[in-house]
């Protein structure tokens, strides 16, 4: 059964301002890209984007768009993308936020490979957080989920076996203009 990797990107970016944190540039590229272009290179056989924006949805070609409407919580953004995946047959979803563009090929790699049997995400130590990778065997869990809290309960409540350590600076996701001056860049 397939591996689906799924990129949350329709947030309202209520907190950035007028414009979609979404399109900011970090480093020459829209932010959305960095953690795209790190999804798309762990394979997978299926990739799948959540998106509102026309805008967002144009920047990412090399994914299968999920289009859900403009506003909606987190969790509606998670289970529209999770239904397309189980209607696909995916064996699990690797969940990526596209606000996040330090998360790197390698982390997804290592969250998908933990995550094999059992939910698996990414830790600092300190929070648990996307890359989440979710078994089939929950999917009908994750559709009960209500406004922005995502998978994060259900994450909180993973074992240490299930967590992949990093860096805090490669879990940053950026929420705020004062988020996206302070990422320092990558050399």
């Amino acid at each position: 059964m397939p591996t689906a990797i799924l990129l949350l990107a329709a947030g309202a970016s209520r907190r950035f301002g007028p414009q979609n944190k979404l399109l900011a540039q970090v480093e020459g590229r829209p932010l959305l890209r960095h953690a795209a272009d790190a999804a798309r290179a762990v394979p997978a056989e299926i990739y799948l984007a959540v998106v509102s924006d026309p805008a967002v949805e144009v920047l990412l070609p090399d994914f299968r768009k999920v289009l859900v409407a403009p506003g909606q919580p987190q969790s509606e953004s998670l289970k529209a993308g999770i239904a397309v995946a189980e209607a696909m047959n995916a064996a699990r979803v690797l969940v990526v936020l596209a606000d996040m563009p330090r998360v790197t090929s390698a982390l997804i790699a290592d969250v998908v490979a933990r995550g094999a049997a059992e939910p698996a995400a990414a830790t600092d130590g300190s929070r648990i957080t996307p890359p989440a990778c979710l078994p089939a065997k929950i999917f009908a869990q994750i559709q009960t989920l209500t406004e922005d809290q995502g998978a994060g309960a259900l994450l909180r409540q993973l074992p240490q076996t299930q967590l992949v350590v990093t860096g805090a600076a490669i879990l940053i996701d950026i929420d705020t203009m004062a988020d996206l001056s302070a990422l320092v860049p990558q050399s």
